[in-house]
């Protein structure tokens, strides 16, 4: 197979480095915004084609959800364990900067310990449903959150109903 030659211009404030068949981009930490840069890759017969890279360098990234819960059905009288540490990511904050709020709780106990480990707890006489919101935001003010919506049926089987939603 013929080798291809990469190439590019516009590179003032980005700093671009080709390794291992990859490009790694980097910039200095004072310096903020957007700059294109133009990538030329050439075969050994002289063909070339062009691409445009955006590159946009910001002060800090905010945190990133990766498949938080949606859903969590009770008993009355349990309680259940939720760990954070693999539902939020920051690609320039570590976990123990980040920090969690949880709202929406009613009847449910919920506790939040510095462990990032939540244990909600149904009381005895939890019949119904709902909805805790989890927030979590990183030093510079970025955030994100989700909702979890949690339910316990009645032991007698009776159906659990929910409010409908207000359509106008």
């Amino acid at each position: 197979a013929a080798a291809l030659g990469l190439s590019w211009s516009g590179d003032d404030r980005v700093d671009i480095e080709l390794r291992h068949g990859r490009l790694v981009l980097a910039s200095s930490a004072d310096w903020e915004g957007t700059e294109e840069i133009l990538l030329v890759v050439e075969d050994s017969g002289g063909l070339t084609a062009t691409g445009l890279l955006t590159v946009t360098v910001v002060p800090s990234l905010p945190p990133a959800l990766v498949d938080p819960p949606q859903r969590l059905g009770m008993a009355a009288g349990e309680h259940r364990l939720l760990s954070l540490d693999d539902i939020a990511i920051d690609p320039d904050d570590p976990r123990d900067d980040l920090s969690w709020n949880i709202s929406g709780h009613n009847r449910l106990g919920v506790q939040l310990s510095g462990e990032r480990l939540v244990r909600i707890e149904a009381p005895a006489d939890f019949v119904g449903i709902e909805t805790l919101t989890f927030a979590v935001a990183d030093p510079s003010g970025g955030s994100a959150a989700f909702n979890l919506i949690v339910f316990a049926a009645s032991p007698t089987g009776d159906p659990l109903l929910a409010d409908l939603p207000s359509i106008y």
